[in-house]
């Protein structure tokens, strides 16, 4: 006897479960940050400048950093940011962001996968802990004048598209993202302490 019937009704029970599962992936992606952090972008400083640091409470710089936000894997994933900011720590990361600064929409696609930017900005922090200044300044009298900082770029709703061989899925995150962290030090001259220079990250 033929079994044509069952043979149809095990295909049809089969591209039912396709789509449903299909369907799962793409609600999935758009509701979740199912894409690990390990794929977003990452942050290269090339230099690093500051001057009038003020050693008060609250701080203040004028900062000129020049740097690239790299798509490590623009041939499967890009990026849409379109609402940034940099924020600079001291390297404890204790009391918050010292300084912030918001910069210009971008994408990270597969011909353009890499971003530079370079930005000045005079900026001061909020009421910081006595700690984090007195560290500052102890690192600069006490350190050869050399003290590190956290600079890291986040985004606000990233849109995120990725590459696969039917068409392209996106999400639109709701989330803010800590896109990328990259640790500077600066060199403090010893007759002048309110101005420095990058010299390793």
């Amino acid at each position: 006897m033929s079994n044509q019937g069952g043979d149809s009704c095990c295909g049809f029970l089969f591209v039912i479960i396709i789509f449903f599962g299909f369907i799962h992936l793409i609600d999935r992606i758009h509701n979740s940050t199912i894409i690990p952090t390990t794929v977003f972008p990452g942050l290269e400083i090339n230099s690093a400048k500051v001057s009038n640091l003020t050693l008060s409470n609250p701080i203040s710089a004028r900062w000129n950093i020049d740097m690239n936000i790299v798509n490590y894997y623009s041939d499967h994933i890009s990026f849409g940011f379109y609402d940034n900011t940099v924020s600079i720590f001291h390297e404890s990361k204790e009391g918050g962001a010292l300084w912030m600064t918001s910069f210009q929409k971008f994408d990270l696609r597969p011909g353009n996968p890499k971003a530079h930017f370079t930005l000045d900005f005079v900026g001061s922090s909020t009421e910081v802990d006595n700690s984090t200044v007195k560290a500052i300044r102890d690192k600069i009298a006490n350190n050869y004048g050399a003290v590190k900082f956290v600079v890291q770029f986040k985004a606000h709703k990233p849109i995120i598209w990725l590459e696969n061989p039917l068409d392209r899925l996106w999400y639109d995150s709701n989330i803010d993202v800590v896109v990328a962290r990259c640790q500077v030090e600066l060199l403090f001259g010893s007759s002048d302490q309110t101005q420095a220079n990058m010299i390793r990250i």
